[in-house]
């Protein structure tokens, strides 16, 4: 794709078609992680990046006191954390449209400065709408209408089918992600915004993958870091940043290791406890969709948010769900997923290193 040539761009993402169009800078920037190439066709999700958020034809009919969110039947306006315009999202018509906003930023003398230091630094800009709170979150709920959902989990592809590594976030989801993809035999799914269907099956995400200087211990990692002295340099710690970090695609990481779908054959939800060695217990689907819906609420928060605010104001014929009406919806989904899947709690000693956990949990024939 030549990013600068595109005016709308379409990606497959699990069961949707994702088009995204726009004339601004970031929207290059949002067509390059979803993978877009440039077509017409019809989408099941239609994303706009401009500077503006308003849609033609938009009057709103419940206010806000500081206008900063409005609403009206199957559309609502918000404007923070990132400034978005949404219909149809929940179901109202057959295409669900999301419109982000963003204005370049007018910095200041300070701002000014304080941007030459990060370029010269090598620190990456953060893109405003790929994020929980912008697409990634919009794509959880067009999702829903497919019968799929989104799941806080790393994921690989093997032979024997996808193995999904999930948990909180600080559990070790990515380092043991990429040092079991060390192996040849498996295939990259996705780092945290895992996709599956109620069917069983797990897709291919191109979220761009987070490193942290913290990952870089991890060999894989390390060597893709390495080999760009650009990385190297986002990557130095510092007082301020002690931790900093780096997204990239998950296709410039692994090359052409990455799959495309498979069915769910295990599910590993991973708790970091006092535990002296690791320690695994299966569990029922109903109890792995629970864990999960609460780990996906907290990762969805600026949407649930939304509709508390929608909930608690609109009348009889604005025909939104309730959040409660979404997490019924979600743990549906989920539980006839790892119906199909082996469910297994896995407690990990605090302390322990990811290859020391493999070793573990390769020789209890945990992990394929």
């Amino acid at each position: 794709m030549n990013a600068r040539m595109l005016e709308r761009g379409v990606s497959r993402i699990g069961p949707l078609t994702v088009a995204i169009s726009g004339s601004s800078e970031l929207m290059l920037r949002c067509a390059r992680e979803l993978e877009a190439e440039p077509s017409s066709i019809p989408a099941d999700l239609e994303v706009r990046v401009d500077d503006d958020a308003f849609a033609d034809g938009y009057e709103p009919t419940v206010f806000s006191a500081k206008q900063n969110f409005h609403f009206r039947p199957d559309e609502f306006y918000r404007k923070d954390p990132v400034p978005k315009y949404v219909r149809g999202l929940f179901g109202g018509e057959s295409v669900a449209q999301v419109r982000f906003g963003v204005r370049p930023p007018r910095p200041g003398v300070r701002q000014r400065v304080g941007n030459l230091v990060s370029t010269l630094r090598g620190r990456q800009q953060l893109n405003p709408v790929m994020n929980y709170a912008g697409f990634w979150g919009a794509l959880h709920f067009a999702l829903l209408r497919r019968d799929a959902a989104f799941f806080h989990a790393g994921m690989y592809a093997t032979t024997q089918g996808a193995v999904a590594l999930a948990g909180t976030g600080g559990s070790g989801k990515t380092s043991l992600l990429f040092t079991l993809l060390e192996s040849r035999e498996r295939t990259y799914l996705a780092e945290d915004f895992s996709i599956i269907s109620a069917q069983g099956d797990g897709y291919y995400c191109p979220k761009d993958v987070t490193i942290y200087a913290s990952d870089t211990r991890q060999p894989l990692l390390a060597r893709f870091v390495e080999a760009s002295s650009e990385r190297c340099k986002a990557l130095r710690p510092t007082r301020a940043r002690p931790n900093p970090r780096i997204k990239v695609s998950p296709r410039d990481v692994l090359g052409g290791r990455v799959g495309s779908s498979a069915p769910l054959a295990r599910v590993l939800y991973l708790v970091r406890s006092a535990a002296d060695e690791v320690k695994v217990e299966p569990v029922g689907a109903d109890e792995m969709a629970k864990r999960a819906a609460h780990v996906a609420q907290r990762e969805l928060k600026a949407w649930v948010e939304s509709l508390h605010l929608i909930g608690a104001n609109q009348t009889s014929e604005e025909g939104f769900p309730s959040p409660a009406d979404v997490a019924d919806r979600v743990d549906g989904i989920y539980q006839s997923a790892f119906s199909k899947a082996d469910c297994l709690l896995v407690h990990l000693p605090a302390g322990h290193d990811p290859r020391r956990i493999i070793d573990a949990l390769m020789a209890r024939n945990v992990l394929p």
